[in-house]
């Protein structure tokens, strides 16, 4: 299609002449041959000018460029309006101010854009109600904000991505990791280790890895129940110092705690390293699971200077919220001047 370009040719689109007598009227050859001869339509520039201009205009709005040696623009312009573009692609150009959009199907935008200079573009689904964004990717230049409460959105910053609550950060995400609540430290990851040897200020832990290390307190490899007593000096026979120890024919109950979890208790041990002043007597200890003794005891005379016994016969199950406690009797005991020991006791 082209523009007329002979020598006769205007430079400018004239200006259209006044309207003629005959608004509504139609081409005709006339009848030259009659008594009253009424001569064919004159076809004038006015009429050319408005074929060619609405011609050149259809193509020229999908930004083509009029081409003289080409005579399919024209039929490739009205494909291209109607969503047979080149090559099968669907395209319509930029539709841009129209406040009364009447569309009966789908309305098609291809590589184009939807510009409004009124205000927002409201999309109210029908039917299911929901609004599918069915591509690789949906660009959003700032916020995504919620219709009934302006505080409720979705922020995409440069470096910062952050959720709000009535315009509260509850959650941001960064390059350095996910902040809550806007305070506190960043969390850079979620680590499933079961010792916790990493020590991180910014690492949460897995429900796994929180129970492997509170089962591993009492575990094979740590396992032991740990009372020490140490530098009780200058008490007699039958005293009782601070409810730990008792010397004399009397009974104490040391070490009561109530059990996490099912254990099973066995391997009694008495350690004592430092010197006895006593002439004889016997200390025992008795393991009690609520207040009822079990045949798990050890015992050692007084009269040694450095003991360390262990019972690892006998072994008893404890549940979840047991009492466990140790019985210590002394019977015949003298003066100690010194004492110091370390009860241990394994669960497993």
């Amino acid at each position: 299609m082209f523009r007329i370009d002979n020598a006769s040719s205007a430079n400018l689109l004239p200006t259209p002449s006044i309207p003629g007598p005959n608004p509504n009227g139609y081409f005709s050859h006339g009848t030259p041959d009659q008594d009253s001869p009424v001569f064919p339509t004159t076809v004038d520039f006015d009429l050319l000018n408005c074929f060619q201009e609405e011609i050149c205009n259809v193509i020229e709005f999908t930004d083509a460029i009029l081409d003289k040696n080409d005579r399919t623009q024209f039929h490739a312009a009205i494909q291209y309006l109607i969503n047979l573009g080149p090559a099968g692609v669907p395209g319509i150009p930029d539709v841009e101010a129209d406040t009364t959009p009447q569309l009966g199907g789908d309305l098609i935008f291809g590589a184009y854009s939807v510009i409004t200079t009124a205000g927002n573009i409201n999309i109210i689904p029908n039917g299911t109600g929901a609004v599918d964004l069915n591509k690789a990717a949906t660009h959003v230049k700032t916020n995504i904000v919620h219709k009934g409460n302006i505080g409720t959105k979705i922020i995409y910053g440069t470096d910062t991505q952050a959720f709000q609550i009535s315009s509260n950060n509850q959650i941001d995400i960064s390059s350095t990791g996910l902040m809550i609540a806007a305070t506190g430290a960043r969390v850079t990851t979620i680590l499933d280790e079961d010792n916790m040897s990493s020590d991180s200020a910014t690492a949460l832990l897995t429900q796994q890895s929180a129970k492997a290390y509170v089962d591993s307190l009492i575990s094979p490899n740590m396992n032991y129940l740990s009372l020490q007593t140490t530098n009780i000096v200058g008490f007699n026979a039958g005293d009782v110092l601070s409810g730990l120890i008792l010397i004399g024919n009397t009974s104490v109950d040391i070490g009561a705690m109530v059990l996490p979890r099912a254990v099973i208790v066995s391997n009694l041990r008495v350690i004592y390293p430092q010197t006895w002043n006593t002439s004889n007597g016997v200390m025992t200890f008795t393991v009690r699971i609520n207040g009822t003794n079990t045949a798990i005891t050890t015992s050692f005379g007084l009269t040694d200077t450095s003991y360390d016994v262990e019972d690892s016969t006998h072994s008893v199950t404890a549940n979840s919220g047991d009492i466990l406690d140790i019985l210590v009797t002394g019977t015949n005991s003298g003066t100690i001047v010194l004492f110091a020991m370390d009860i241990s006791l394994k669960l497993t």
